[in-house]
Order: structure tokens, then C-alpha cells, then sequence
């Protein structure tokens, strides 16, 4: 609980309008220790956003005026006010408050503290419980997939002393009735105190949104209840990328392409319009923002670009409602992660539980170091511990578990972190010819600048200008095939993000490179897939060097004016302020073969497009795929077979047969092949709708090792930073809870950092009864 002490000071404040004691002349002349006072009052608020006065004084505009917490938000609309309520006492000293309660059946508590001038100190906790003399229910799984068939249950509770004879009806949106006539209204009676229900089946056939009804009501009594599920695609998601630049007053035809497999139908369109290079870069920003995972560096990569955009758009001039209102709940939520995973030795590895990584380390460090330079509050003793761990790594004679960048690039990275730090360190410069990748000679150039041998730097800023690869206006960098399959050996970057470290140690040497540098942005542009370059470490890498070049340009705050049409039928016209536009067109009247996006620019300026095309396989069982992965999910049924010795739980697992009972134990078992090592593996299995994941239960004793997992409403996620080639097992455990026949998706298997390297499983249909 939030309390600020508003005014302290007795009746009509001090001093006193009408008073001319000493004290109050004492205080209106400015005496030292006769400080003016407003009236007492308190703000107490249980979010910090919502605020109830006790005792509103006659000062509280003053008061108001001194506290920015209680005045007007910029976003509340032309007029609000977050003080909601005041509580005042009466002549007694007893104050009464009323409290709406939400539209929940639940126990509600209230807790009220007091204290008296005699520091005498009393609490009382209330408990009520908010119920209805009628209530209806419907048990329903979490989510459905497309083609599905699903028994619910719809429930209704009579807590009077009566029969109650209702009137019932049922109604669904976005899915059908597997028989109409449930749609029909129909007549129950429930017996006193008792309970009614019955069970319907729903087909979901669209993917999309489901909303499903149920009213029960006569002259008495009367309840009901609307529920929206998601509605998950059956299918493999298949996407296609496009994007430009359309001159004033320009066209462009973009060709969409579905594929005959996949359905028109089920199709996703999604179009981001911008008027200016800085609008650009909140394209990658929303993606590392709705990133689903959270490691590491994948908070890192959502947390530092998240606060270097922001600052780059104040320092411009310029708004966006992402900015204002999404992004300080991430940055805030992002440092609060970093913080919790850092490990007791000063680093950091993938994840909050494994083993100490030297990049890992040297990226977190790296980023609370910019986040404060920013102006982010970030706690000097988690820096202070990550520097220690930084020493001790540079100490060690070789580097060991480098598998992000290979013992080179990140040795390199380490000392170019250790330049920012103010640590001292003595990174190797050999010739030319001994460093093997652009990489380590663009971090080398950046750790020479910073320790202030800027003429050692410039003979590598030479070295870097001679390597660019330049066509038609457009320059980028490449070390070739970097990437070898040997545990500490693994080199994952791409050609988009070594250009973006090429482009950072350029714009930190400054010199007579503009040209190259200009043309290496708009080469970078063109490799957008999706509003991402490959991902997310690659993504933040690319958004730290544009936003560095982008400090140099002028904040331009054109707002998109534009028309959308599809196959000559136009969309819409926008004019909207914001110089960033998306717009996800809903049911696109796409059709089989290739279609035409027509985008037209109304502005005297450029306008910049991208488009993003989803579509789904129609098949019905999905085959498996090998893009140097295998896997395969295999369904048991689990015997519980008591504990071991050690405590554990034992089972015995037996291949599932035909139908599963309803609430029946039913073990996963997920088996990745690969002839190769893998590294930063994430492995995704799709749960079946109706399926509920069991806590703690692990099945094979021959179950590999992962660094963490994650669990969602429709998977579960598995993080292993490596594994080795052959066979790896993994497992856990569902339990059906309601009777219908499902489908399951296949599994999905891919190196986060090399998402090429991939493999899926096969589709499933479970029955349950």
C-alpha cells in the first residue's frame, strides 16, 4: 500500500488565514524552521494509480498541484482525475466507505489499519463472499483447434430453497452446434439447493475467435455467462515477405501468393506503412517486444532496444502510443528479469539456472551499463558484480563454453564490454591476416576508441573499408560460412548482423565514410523478413547500429496518409498522425494463386511498406519434416506406480491404443534426432485443446538435460543450450479433462540462432471419452 501524507498541519493549515499569533507571523515571514503547511490529508492507493483521499483538506488544489501522482494523466482523456474517492470522518471519527464489487462470484477481503495520535495501533479483516442465488457455467478447454469436436458441459447451480423451473438457451459465435436443435431453447428444473446440467458439442472449423452463451432465467432468478476461446489453425504457417519504398504520390503492386495447399480462407494479412527512416525501426522494436520467450538475451534484446528507441524518438521530437504507454511496463519488467537471473558468481548464463556463459555475461553487463548511461535506475551493485565476472573471465587463459559467437568474436566482445565498463583489459593485435572474422575487427575498433588509441583503431577502420561488398548503391559485409558443428566452435551470425557491427564501428570512427555508411543502412533495410532480421540477437544488433545512425537525422513527424486496395477492391483510405502505421486486415478476400496488394501513396514524401502473408496447409494429417532435425511425439499411458526410495514418483508407461478415458494420466514422450550438435535448441509441443499439463511428472529415466522450460495455455517450450548428436529424449505429462476428439500439432524443433536448422514432427488426433 502507497500512502503520501498530503498536508500535516491542524485545521485551515499553517499558518492560519485568520491568525496572527507568533508562530503564524513567524511562518508568513519566512523564519528558518516555520515551514507553511497544508492542512492534514493522506492519499493512499493500493497501485499507485488509483488514489482515495482521508480527510480532503479546503488546500487540496495546492495539495494536488504539489503531487504529480494525483493530477491529470496526459493519456486519461481531456478530463480525469486518478483520486477516485474521498473518505471522510464524521463527528464520531468513524468513516463509512462503500465498495463496488466486480461481477465475480468469489471471497472478497478488506483489511483496515488504524492508528490513534497515541501511536495506539488497531487492524480488522473482513471476509464476504459475493454469490448469486443463480449460476451457470460452462466447462471449457482453453483454447480449440480448427476441426476439433468437443463435448462441453453446461452447469447451473439453484441455491435457492425452491424449484426453479428456467428458461435455457444456448448461442455460439465463430464455431457450430454438432446439432443444431442445442441452439434451441429448452426448459429445465432444479430442485432445491440442487444442481442441473447438460452437454453439448461444438465443431470449431475457423480459426479466429469463439464466443459461446448461456442464459438460464424465470420471473425470480436469472444468470448467464458469454466466454470468447481462441480458435488455434489447423495446419503449418506458412509466411511470404515483401517490401519497398514508394516514391510521392507513387503505387505499388505487391504480388501475395497463396499456394494451392494452403486455404485462402485462413489467411492472415498484415501491412506496416512508414514515413521516415526512425519510424522504421518500431517495426523489429514491436517484434523483440511480442517475443514469446524470455532468456537472457532475449530480455536483453527487448529490454535495451525497447530503452534506446524510446530515447531516440524524445531526442526527436517524436510519439508514438507503443512508446508512451507499452514500453515502461516492458523496460521495467525486462530490468527486473535481468536482475533475477544474474548468478551468484557475477554473470549470467541462457537462463537463470545453467552455467555461467562468457557472452551471456559480457551482453547483460553491456546492457545495464547503456540502460543507465540512458537514464534507467539500474543498481550499482549488479554492475559492480558484473565487472568482477567480466575480470575473472578475461583472466582465464582460453575461453570455454563460447558457443554463442566462437572463442574469437566473443574473446573480442569481452574486451570491447570491458572498454565500456571501465575495465582494464589488453585485448591481442595481431596483423591483419591474424584475426579471422569482420566481426572481432569491428568489436576490436570499438575497444580501441573507447580506451582512447584511436589511431591504432583507424588502421583496422581502413581494414573494414576495403572488405565491404558493394552493388547498385548498397555495401554489407560477410565472413562466409562461420558457423562449424564442434562444441565451443559454433560462429551464429549472419551477413545482416555483422554489417550492423560494421556499421557501429564506423559511425564510432567517424572520417570521410558517409557514403559507405549510407549505403550499408539501406542494404540492411532490404533484409527485413517480417519487420526481423533472422532473430532476436540479430534484430537488437541491427536496431542499436540504425538507431546510432540515426542521431544524425532530422525527426520527421509526417503522419502516414495512404490508400490499401486487394485484387482492385479497395481496403481503405488512412490518415492517421503517426509516422508508424500497421494495420492486420481481417478476412482478407484472398484467392488461390496470386493476388495484388495496391498501396498508394498520397504524401509528398516517400513512404515506406512492408507486408507480411500467412497462410495455412489444408492438409489433414500433417507429415513429418527434416531440415537437419528429426522428431517424434509418442503418447503413453502412465501407471502410477508409487515412490521410490528417493521419494520420486514412478510410472509405468503403455503405448496409447485407441480411446483415452477422461481424466487418464498420459505421458509425452518427444524424441530429437540430429546428425549434428545442436545449440540453443528450443523444442515446442502443441497440446491438444482439452488438455491439462501435470506438475513434476517425468516418466523417462532416459530423459535428456534442458536448461529450462516454459509452459502456455496451448504448449509447452523446452530450452537446451546443447545438445549432443544422436538421440535426445524429452517428456512430461498431460491429463484430459474433457471428451471430444482433438487434434495435436506437430512438434517443432529449431536452433534459436539458426532457425534454418529445423524439424517438425507429425500431426495427431487424440479421442477421449
Amino acid at each position: 500500500m502507497l500512502i503520501r501524507i498530503l498536508g500535516a498541519a491542524a485545521g485551515g493549515g499553517f499558518p492560519q488565514w485568520n491568525c496572527s499569533c507568533r508562530n503564524c507571523a513567524d511562518a508568513r515571514a519566512g523564519k528558518p524552521g516555520f515551514r507553511p503547511r497544508t492542512q492534514c490529508s493522506l492519499a493512499v492507493s493500493a497501485n499507485g494509480s488509483d488514489w482515495v483521499l482521508l480527510n480532503a483538506a479546503p488546500d487540496l488544489r495546492q495539495q494536488i498541484n504539489d503531487t504529480p501522482a494525483l493530477g491529470a494523466r496526459a493519456d486519461g482523456g481531456l478530463r480525469n482525475s486518478p483520486i477516485k474517492a474521498a473518505v471522510l470522518t464524521g463527528e464520531d471519527g468513524t468513516a463509512r466507505v462503500s465498495v463496488p464489487l466486480p461481477d465475480n462470484l468469489t471471497t472478497w477481503r478488506a483489511t483496515v489499519v488504524a492508528h490513534s495520535p497515541a501511536t495506539e495501533v488497531g487492524q480488522q479483516i473482513n471476509k464476504v463472499i459475493s454469490s448469486k442465488e443463480l449460476i451457470a457455467r460452462i466447462a471449457t478447454p482453453r483454447f480449440f483447434t480448427e476441426r476439433d469436436q468437443v463435448k462441453l458441459k453446461a452447469i447451473l447451480n439453484n441455491y435457492t430453497d425452491k424449484a426453479q423451473t428456467l428458461r435455457v438457451s444456448l448461442g455460439v459465435e465463430g464455431i457450430d452446434f454438432a446439432n443444431p436443435k442445442d441452439g434451441e431453447p429448452t426448459s429445465i428444473t432444479i430442485e432445491p439447493k440442487g444442481v442441473a446440467s447438460f452437454d453439448f458439442t461444438v465443431l470449431p472449423k475457423v480459426a479466429g475467435n469463439a464466443k459461446i452463451q448461456l442464459l438460464a432465467k424465470n420471473d425470480q432468478v436469472s444468470d448467464g455467462v458469454e466466454l470468447k476461446i481462441p480458435v488455434l489453425p489447423h495446419g503449418i504457417e506458412d509466411h511470404q515477405y515483401a517490401q519497398g519504398e514508394i516514391q510521392a504520390a507513387g503505387q505499388a503492386q505487391v504480388k501475395l501468393t497463396v499456394p494451392p495447399q494452403n486455404d485462402p480462407k485462413r489467411s492472415k494479412l498484415k501491412v506496416t506503412l512508414d514515413t521516415s527512416f526512425v519510424a522504421q525501426l518500431l517495426g523489429p522494436l514491436g517484434y523483440l517486444v511480442d517475443y514469446p520467450y524470455g532468456c537472457v538475451e532475449q530480455t536483453m534484446s527487448r529490454l535495451l532496444p525497447a530503452i534506446t528507441v524510446s530515447n531516440l524518438y524524445n531526442s526527436l521530437g517524436l510519439s508514438d502510443p507503443m512508446l508512451e504507454k507499452k514500453l515502461p511496463r516492458v523496460i521495467a519488467k525486462g530490468l527486473k528479469r535481468i536482475l533475477r537471473y544474474q548468478h551468484a558468481d557475477g554473470g549470467w548464463g541462457w537462463w537463470k539456472d545453467d552455467e555461467t556463459d562468457p557472452f551471456m555475461t559480457a551482453y547483460a553487463l553491456y546492457g545495464l551499463i547503456r540502460a543507465e548511461q540512458l537514464g534507467q535506475k539500474v543498481p550499482p551493485d549488479a554492475i559492480t558484480k558484473g565487472k568482477e565476472a567480466l575480470q575473472n573471465l578475461l583472466k582465464q587463459g582460453t575461453l570455454t563454453k563460447t558457443y554463442m559467437l566462437g572463442p574469437e568474436a566473443t574473446l573480442y566482445y569481452l574486451h570491447y564490454v570491458a572498454s565500456l565498463a571501465g575495465v582494464k583489459s589488453n585485448p591481442p593485435i595481431p596483423k591483419a591476416d591474424g584475426i579471422k572474422t569482420k566481426l572481432s575487427r569491428a568489436l576490436l575498433v570499438m575497444t580501441l576508441i573507447n580506451q582512447g588509441k584511436r589511431e591504432a583503431a583507424m588502421e583496422w577502420v581502413a581494414d573494414l573499408e576495403r572488405a565491404a561488398i558493394c552493388a547498385n548503391a548498397l555495401c554489407h559485409y560477410s565472413d562466409g560460412d562461420t558457423k562449424t558443428k564442434t562444441f565451443g566452435h559454433e560462429n551464429y551470425w549472419r551477413d545482416p548482423e555483422l554489417t550492423a557491427w560494421v556499421l557501429q564501428a564506423l559511425i564510432a570512427a567517424g572520417g570521410e565514410n558517409q557514403n559507405l555508411r549510407d549505403s550499408m543502412v539501406r542494404w540492411l533495410l532490404t533484409q527485413r523478413q517480417g519487420g526481423m532480421w533472422h532473430q532476436t540477437r540479430a534484430t537488437a544488433t541491427v536496431l542499436y547500429a540504425l538507431a546510432d545512425y540515426a542521431k544524425g537525422l532530422p525527426g520527421v513527424k509526417t503522419g502516414v496518409n495512404a490508400t490499401l486496395a486487394l485484387n482492385g477492391q479497395e481496403l481503405e483510405k488512412i490518415a492517421v498522425a503517426s509516422p508508424h502505421f500497421v494495420r492486420n486486415v481481417a478476412n482478407p478476400a484472398l484467392k488461390t494463386g496470386d493476388n495484388q496488394l495496391g498501396i498508394g501513396n498520397l504524401l509528398t514524401t516517400p513512404l515506406y511498406y512492408q507486408s507480411d502473408l500467412a497462410t495455412f496447409s489444408q492438409e489433414e494429417s500433417l507429415a513429418p519434416v527434416d531440415k537437419g532435425i528429426r522428431v517424434k511425439r509418442e503418447y503413453f499411458i502412465l501407471e502410477d506406480q508409487g515412490a521410490s526410495d528417493a521419494g520420486a514418483r514412478l510410472f509405468k508407461p503403455s503405448p496409447l491404443k485407441g480411446k483415452v478415458k477422461k481424466g487418464a494420466t498420459v505421458g509425452v514422450r518427444l524424441t530429437v534426432e540430429s546428425g549434428q550438435d545442436l545449440s540453443y535448441l528450443i523444442l515446442e509441443d502443441p497440446f491438444p485443446a482439452g488438455f491439462e499439463m501435470l506438475d513434476g511428472i517425468r516418466f523417462d529415466p532416459n530423459a535428456a538435460y534442458y536448461a529450462d522450460f516454459e509452459r502456455r495455455d496451448e504448449k509447452i517450450a523446452f530450452f537446451a543450450n546443447r545438445l549432443n548428436k544422436g538421440t535426445n529424449i524429452f517428456n512430461y505429462a498431460l491429463r484430459p479433462e474433457l471428451t471430444g476428439r482433438f487434434g495435436a500439432m506437430p512438434t517443432t524443433a529449431y536452433e534459436m540462432y539458426e532457425p534454418e536448422t529445423r524439424g517438425s514432427g507429425a500431426s495427431a488426433v487424440l479421442e477421449v471419452e
